[in-house]
């Protein structure tokens, strides 16, 4: 199969690690272009990754960003507000 990205080369079938920000969550299986680089995980290694991601508590856990978000009230009460 011809890379999707670039159409120049065929991918070729590896495993490549995964990381998520700084946490390397593993080896998976992975079509990769030779040419640019593009990296696809198959099905069976994204199933992988995300059960690795979930057991390490990557996925779901609520963002710094999250525990600052302000309530629709809030959020109103700052626009409304009149500059002094």
């Amino acid at each position: 199969m011809k890379c999707p990205s670039c159409g120049k080369a065929k991918l070729r079938h590896r495993r490549v690690p995964f990381t998520h920000g700084n946490r390397y969550l593993g080896d998976f299986e992975a079509d990769v272009c030779p040419d640019c680089g593009e990296i696809l995980f198959t099905e069976t290694a994204s199933e992988l990754i995300n059960a690795r991601a979930k057991q390490l508590g990557l996925w779901g856990k609520k963002s710094s960003r999250d525990r600052h978000a302000r309530s629709p009230r809030e959020k109103r009460a700052l626009v409304n507000r009149n500059p002094e």
